[in-house]
């Protein structure tokens, strides 16, 4: 059962209120398999932890999965703040290209999907595929980021993850969901 648990990491992060220090009763919810925590940041006003997988798929392709939780931040709506991610990262590639991808999964909360392809980063000569999932909780803003960094590459087909492999990915970033209202309660 030990080896099960370890096997089957699933993320629920709990939240502080910044103001009264009480617990929150919104949570993300999203599994990642085989995958152990890397790091962890927070303050105030964000939480940030990063994964990487147990097994790496090759020492040229490095993961990882980044669930940042920006708090208290509700003012900003989740479509508004994927453009912004989008423009900041068009900035940073010398190729770039994206697609929107289906998010949407049991909760009612407003979500959406990108993958974006940066061919050559700017600042480290790296190409980069990155898939995002904000999601417009009533407490929170939350970003997942499924990234993959490796060679350079001048077209999404030319990548080193085409989209047949991105499926799984987007599979599991529709399941991610928000629990903690009426419809969708936290299971203990």
């Amino acid at each position: 059962m030990h080896k099960t648990l370890l096997n089957q990491i699933t993320l629920t992060l709990l939240l502080f209120s910044c103001s009264s220090g009480l617990l929150a009763q919104e949570k993300i919810i999203f599994s990642l398999p085989k995958w152990k925590i890397l790091s962890e940041e927070s303050n105030e006003k964000f939480l940030n932890v990063v994964y990487e997988p147990i097994k790496s798929l090759s020492d040229e392709i490095e993961e990882r999965v980044i669930i940042r939780t920006l708090i208290g931040k509700t003012d900003s709506e989740a479509q508004t703040w994927m453009e912004k991610l989008r423009a900041d990262r068009k900035a940073e590639c010398e190729f770039f290209s994206f697609i929107e991808i289906p998010v949407k999964g049991i909760d009612s909360a407003p979500a959406t999907g990108q993958v974006l392809y940066c061919g050559q980063e700017k600042s480290t000569g790296n190409g980069v595929i990155s898939m995002h999932r904000v999601t417009q909780g009533k407490e929170n803003l939350y970003v997942i980021e499924k990234r993959w960094t490796t060679y350079p590459f001048d077209h999404p087909e030319t990548a080193f993850v085409v989209r047949e492999e991105l499926m799984p990915w987007i599979r599991q970033m529709t399941r991610a969901y928000l629990c903690g209202s009426e419809e969708v309660p936290c299971g203990k």
